[in-house]
């Protein structure tokens, strides 16, 4: 909207610097004219890319396009709140996922030490019986 707005002004200012100019001036006329049919077509083309796109976004007109701005500032505020937690619980789950591995070879070598001794109390068990008979 601010590219139209500033090709307005210009063709303006330009209309306004011919209508200054001597009528025997031609070549500057032509220039001038020249610019002008420029500026003009800029402006039709802006002016339906917006109509396009107030078309494609839905909006009546450019207070539309205002309210899907924050909206979408407000989609990608929360964006980057979601990858900030996403961050924080993926370090917190690899954590608790390292603990666990930690607990688990804990586990394993209790269990194997407990089936160790197990054994060897068995073993005595057996020999004392072995002795008595």
């Amino acid at each position: 909207m601010q590219k139209i707005k500033n090709a307005v002004k210009e063709r303006k200012a330009l209309l306004a610097e011919k209508k200054e100019i001597s009528f025997w001036n031609i070549p500057k006329a032509k220039e001038l004219n020249a610019k002008i049919a420029e500026l003009t077509e800029d402006i039709e083309e802006l002016k339906s890319e917006n109509a396009v796109l107030l078309n494609q976004l839905d909006c009546a007109d450019d207070a539309g396009i205002a309210a899907i701005k924050k909206d979408i500032a407000y989609a990608e505020a929360g964006f980057f709140k979601l990858e900030q937690q996403e961050e924080k619980y993926s370090s917190k789950l690899k954590a608790a996922l390292s603990e666990y591995a930690e607990n688990r070879t804990s586990q394993r070598e209790l269990e194997q030490k407990k089936q160790q001794k197990h054994k060897a109390t068995q073993k005595q068990k057996h020999r004392h019986s072995e002795q008595e008979q």
